[in-house]
């Protein structure tokens, strides 16, 4: 086995086994003439570096390999065209090459890219639609099963480095981003896994998922961080809306400043699990049957997005969130599901001089099964100076709509500041119940109109006024 190149992720695969024959010359017709006439199981060697003027096809089986590395070269930047054509072949394997100027189309089954790095496509003056195809690294043009994309390097890419529609059975694993629009992009695909990719210097999202609702996604143990300057303000980080039983863990997104999202989630029955998320929201979007669970999310909330969820449950558990910095679980509105439950999350928050008023858990009307909160720990840390109101609940439910409301078994403490609930609206306690919360070292239990709350069994201590009757 050669030398493993200097962009390699991990240790590469030795080229495959059988006959070996070598293109006589370095143009993309020597290198065409080699493919044409490799018989089966024969793997093309290359070396040194290649002048490719015009698309290369690759028949099925084409197999091309380099050890421990070759270059192939888009030559003219005015002309249109693909260094590496695989649509209409099935079982290709491409390894152990620079790709540069251009990239590779695919469509099929059993295609393997590993250990490539492919860098440099500016997609040349050919903008428009018809030429599309040429502005990514690797693109799926239509459907493709088995495909295997592995240990690649995409480099200052004029937009994604991998673009798929409708992957099947595929695997898009250990590949690294430097310096380019966006890293995946996948449309109605399913039963594949993303895994174990990095990247950084993104301009729009690393991952975004869109389409149909395919089931068997997988998205895991993937880090991305340091967008750049020019990605626009308020988008996303990444962003998977489709698939039924997506699985979305293990993760660490690093945002922006000012980013809208680290992670948005839809898609029917989506769980996001055990994901690392910092400096922008995990947004919820239609996500019926959605699960949130242990996540660890700094420097931001969790958000469920207005939407036009039907259905379903939403539940919202174990998650640790510190430092969000005005709600760090909250919405609009809860309505839509069925049943939603925010369980066993802790929230932390030290509040600074000039900071806005903070609440932990926001509570707001809901329009079918009622909302049920419990297990959580909101601590709130005063600042060395006077600072905004906080408090561990807010309730903005108005006149009833939040009836039926459980609070129950919570934690909130304020090191002698801040309030259980507040609450800005006449009427949003009534039929609400708390019940067997701890409340310790609050300057206040519930702050503005309580009339209509069922208080029982909760314990307070050291609470400066409760004006609400909690404690009773």
């Amino acid at each position: 086995m050669g030398a493993a190149p200097i962009w390699a992720q991990s240790a590469p695969a030795a080229c495959p086994d059988g006959p070996r024959l070598s293109p006589d010359g370095q143009s993309a017709a020597a290198l065409q003439k080699a493919i044409d006439k490799a018989p089966a199981d024969t793997v093309v060697m290359l070396a040194g570096r290649y002048d490719i003027d015009r698309t290369v096809r690759l028949r099925s089986g084409t197999r091309l390999c380099a050890q421990p590395a070759a270059t192939l070269q888009w030559a003219d930047e005015d002309r249109p065209g693909l260094l590496l054509d695989g649509t209409r072949a099935d079982h290709t394997r491409i390894q152990n090459l620079i790709l540069q100027g251009r990239g590779i189309a695919l469509k099929g089954r059993g295609h393997h890219v590993e250990n490539n790095w492919i860098r440099r496509i500016t997609g040349g003056p050919h903008q428009g639609k018809a030429h599309w195809n040429q502005r990514h690294g690797v693109i799926v043009v239509d459907r493709a099963e088995q495909l295997r994309v592995i240990g690649n390097r995409f480099e200052d890419i004029v937009d994604t480095g991998i673009m798929a529609y409708g992957l099947r059975d595929s695997a898009l694993q250990q590949n690294h981003f430097l310096r380019v629009v966006e890293g995946i992009h996948l449309w109605s695909s399913g039963h594949t896994t993303v895994a174990g990719n990095t990247g950084e210097g993104f301009t729009a999202m690393a991952i975004e998922v869109q389409g149909d609702d395919i089931p068997g996604l997988v998205i895991r143990d993937n880090r991305f961080s340091s967008w750049l300057a020019t990605h626009d303000p308020g988008s996303y980080a990444m962003s998977v809306v489709s698939g039924d039983g997506a699985v979305v863990s293990g993760n660490t997104v690093e945002a922006r400043p000012g980013m809208g999202a680290t992670l948005e989630v839809g898609g029917i029955a989506p769980v996001v699990q055990g994901n690392t998320l910092v400096g922008a929201p995990l947004v919820i979007a239609t996500a019926p049957d959605a699960r949130i669970e242990g996540n660890t999310v700094r420097g931001a909330g969790i958000f469920k997005d207005v939407n036009r969820v039907q259905g379903g449950q939403l539940r919202i558990s174990g998650n640790r969130i510190e430092q969000a910095p005005r709600v760090a679980i909250g919405t609009d509105y809860w309505r839509g599901y069925d049943r939603i439950t925010l369980s066993d999350n802790t929230i932390v928050r030290q509040q600074q001089p000039g900071d806005a008023p903070f609440i932990g858990i926001l509570l707001t009307g809901t329009d079918k099964s009622p909302l049920t909160v419990t297990g959580n720990r909101v601590t709130l840390l005063p600042g060395s100076t006077a600072s905004a109101p906080m408090a561990c609940f807010g309730n903005s439910g108005h006149q009833g709509d939040m009836r039926g409301a459980l609070v129950a078994d919570n934690v909130c403490e304020g090191r002698g500041h801040g309030a259980f609930v507040s609450t800005n609206s006449q009427g949003g306690h009534v039929g609400v119940r708390y019940l067997r919360n701890t409340l310790r070292d609050l300057r206040q239990g519930i702050s503005g109109d309580s009339s209509g709350l069922i208080a029982e069994r909760n314990r307070l201590e050291r609470v400066a006024t409760d004006p609400a009757g909690l404690g009773r």
